[in-house]
């Protein structure tokens, strides 16, 4: 199972692309050589081909651009006060918890991981020493008086008993030429995994901004940091994808990665991925792995675009924090599944209304918990994390439009324009920390059985993989179910089944099919309008986080 996890080291020689195209050329006099048949063919490919793809192969770009944007990389270093572990307050296996995440998911290595936290195991000695948790990383002077532009989990992480961001009580950065300095930590914004970081200078080197909304996938890019804590390593590979978003196990919300195979290890993070004319595209950030003995390096690393890091970059040292508007909504992907239960062309893209906020400007405005949001604006969605954005980048006070799909028994009133002023959203550190207050729980193969009366039980969606039956006050009891789910509960699951695929576990609740379900009877009248083939929109309470989620289960062939 792929982990995600954090930055990348050499990767391959540099490769140039068919000798030929260098050969091919006259070495004096600015003329063309004549050349073979292979080399006429390949110049002739060159000459029709977008101009950029000229300036992508002779050797000389990737020295260059090592040359020019090298001097502007640095390597940080962050310390920040922890508590002795002798000593931890109540709460502090959660936070110890969240720390692994961190660690699982930007990668850890033997003594150099920029996420290793390196304190003392003891409970120290009487001079008074205090106990430290280190970190390392990467990156990049943006300006010749000292901005620096890294990853927010370099320099911070999230406390989410306090619901606030630990920020490092100390960082140092180091240039290339060893000039070491303080630095000054500008703001950090965990919703894009951004920092901004300031030290006192006056005609440092600097690298240029490039545009990452003109990136093609196979463009040469270059990743330069300190993987390993080896400082001033480049690394090269092209584009594999652009606009990666939805990663499993990522808790950033703001997700639309560049994609690269330029090997991106443990301390790339917050370091430069950089296109052939020296520009900066991205923000190294998380690598995926398989795990293993040498769980590094894999071929697929992921960058934070440009664009975006310098949108939150302005914020950052104009307000120390990101402002975003606010809708008060939780939302799901509008998959392929989800589509087609809920009856949708297959090239509608959007956002399900997972929950509403109580008091929320969503709530105000008449949002409902599974509408689906296919358009904001007048334009239409990409899908969620489209949408997310484009509510991100309005600001408090701004309204919005919403293109909106409402599932009912009929067609009327299904299609809806709902209009919307948004509030300003709240630090990314309190968002963040009540997800993960959600992200306990056992297996499904850990819930104890429910003890359900038999006669009551309903085999309906056997095809599907599982049963259910009434939800009575002592399955509430079992399960710890709040007075205001209403549906039927999940007793039996099979292990390989359409419903164990999608997550569905014993003691979960069926809230909703095509409608709000009460009772077995229903349930069954519902699933019965259902054949092979087709799939079956659910809204599905989990007792183990909390959260209800709308899903869709496909009835096998």
């Amino acid at each position: 199972m792929s982990i995600w996890r954090k930055p990348a080291r050499l990767v391959a020689p540099l490769i140039l692309v068919a000798g030929g195209l260098v050969v091919g050329l006259a070495l004096g006099g600015g003329q063309t050589a004549i050349g073979t048949e292979t080399q006429q063919a390949t110049n002739a490919v060159m000459d029709s081909a977008d101009p950029r793809l000229a300036d992508m192969v002779p050797q000389a770009a990737f020295v260059e651009v090592a040359d020019s944007v090298g001097p502007a990389v640095v390597f940080i270093e962050a310390t920040r006060v922890q508590e002795s572990p002798h000593g931890q307050p109540e709460g502090q296996g959660q936070n110890r918890r969240f720390q692994d995440f961190f660690e699982d998911f930007f990668g850890r290595r033997p003594e150099l991981d920029e996420d290793e936290e390196q304190g003392d195991e003891g409970e120290g000695d009487n001079f008074g020493f205090q106990n430290e948790a280190r970190s390392q990383g990467s990156g990049v002077l943006i300006s010749a008086d000292g901005y620096i532009l890294t990853n927010a989990h370099v320099v911070a992480q999230l406390d989410p008993r306090e619901r606030a961001l630990d920020l490092a009580s100390h960082v140092q950065v180091t240039m290339q030429d060893d000039r070491l300095y303080d630095a000054e930590i500008i703001g950090a914004d965990l919703g894009t995994d951004i920092a901004l970081l300031k030290i006192d200078g006056r005609r440092l080197p600097h690298a240029p901004f490039g545009d990452s909304e003109q990136l093609r996938v196979g463009e040469w890019v270059m990743a330069i940091g300190a993987p390993f804590g080896l400082q001033n390593t480049v690394s090269a590979g092209i584009v594999s994808a652009i606009g990666r978003a939805s990663l499993q196990g990522m808790l950033t919300p703001y997700q639309d990665f560049v994609q690269t195979d330029a090997a991106i290890n443990p301390g790339n993070s917050g370091g430069p991925l950089v296109n052939l004319h020296g520009e900066i595209i991205g923000i190294n950030t998380a690598i995926a792995t398989g795990g293993g003995f040498n769980p590094s390096f894999n071929g697929v690393g992921f960058a934070v675009p440009v664009n975006m890091a310098r949108r939150v970059t302005d914020q950052l040292r104009e307000h120390g924090r990101v402002i975003r508007g606010y809708l008060g909504v939780s939302v799901q992907e509008l998959d392929r599944d989800r589509r087609d239960a809920y009856d949708l062309a297959p090239r509608v893209r959007g956002a399900i209304i997972q929950s509403v906020n109580e008091g929320g400007p969503a709530e105000a405005a008449g949002v409902e918990e599974g509408d689906l949001v296919i358009g904001v604006d007048g334009d239409r969605l990409e899908g969620q994390q489209d949408f997310l954005q484009r509510i991100a980048n309005h600001g408090p006070g701004d309204e919005v439009e919403l293109e909106v799909v409402r599932p009912t028994e009929t067609d009327a009133d299904r299609d809806l324009s709902i209009t919307v002023q948004l509030t300003e959203r709240p630090p990314e550190s309190e968002v963040l920390s009540q997800q993960f207050s959600f992200a306990g729980g056992g297996a499904p193969d850990e819930q104890p059985p429910v003890e359900e009366p038999e006669h009551v039980e309903s085999s309906s969606a056997q095809a599907l993989g599982f049963r259910v039956t009434d939800l009575t006050r002592e399955v509430r009891r079992q399960f710890e179910i709040p007075d205001n789910i209403v549906g039927v509960v999940v007793t039996h699951v099979a292990e390989v089944s359409p419903a164990a695929r999608i997550g569905i576990a014993p003691g979960d609740v069926i809230r909703r099919v095509r409608t709000n379900i009460e009772g077995v009877e229903q349930f069954d009248a519902e699933i019965g309008e259902f054949g092979p083939g087709d799939a079956v929109p659910l809204r599905v309470y989990s007792h183990r986080t909390g959260t209800s989620n709308f899903l869709a289960v496909r009835i096998p062939r």
